[in-house]
């Protein structure tokens, strides 16, 4: 089964990626940018069940302190979306993580799942 998992900064955060990213859009394209957000999209292929996602979830792919994320789309009031993907070849660390088994999953055993994907989705408002 084939599931997306989309993490981003809690609102109330800076998003010091999408400041950058503003920046870089005013300086070299000339484009003025009310604000910019980033969030990452992680594609599993994987037989785990809904209850072992979200273990893996919560436990693994989100930092409960600076990060939301969730198996539903996250990226909702924007103007333009931007997707930027791997190429093949250049190191995923997240799909470095997901490969290695998980420890202490709640079946009881290990648990190992695959990315597939990662993309980085940016949000930008113009102003």
């Amino acid at each position: 089964m084939t599931t997306r998992l989309e993490i981003t900064l809690k609102s109330e955060l800076k998003d010091p990626e999408g400041e950058n990213l503003r920046k870089k859009a005013r300086n070299y394209l000339g484009l003025t940018l009310e604000e910019v957000r980033t969030l990452q999209v992680l594609t599993f292929d994987t037989s785990l069940t809904d209850e072992q996602l979200e273990d893996v979830r919560g436990r693994i792919f989100t930092n409960p302190v600076t990060q939301v994320s969730s198996f539903k789309p996250l990226a909702g009031d924007f103007d333009w979306l931007i997707w930027v993907g791997f190429l093949p070849g250049v190191r995923d660390n997240a799909g470095s993580t997901a490969s290695n088994p998980s420890q202490g999953s709640n079946s009881g055993g290990e648990t190992t799942c695959s990315i597939s994907g990662w993309q980085r989705t940016t949000r930008a408002s113009a102003s």
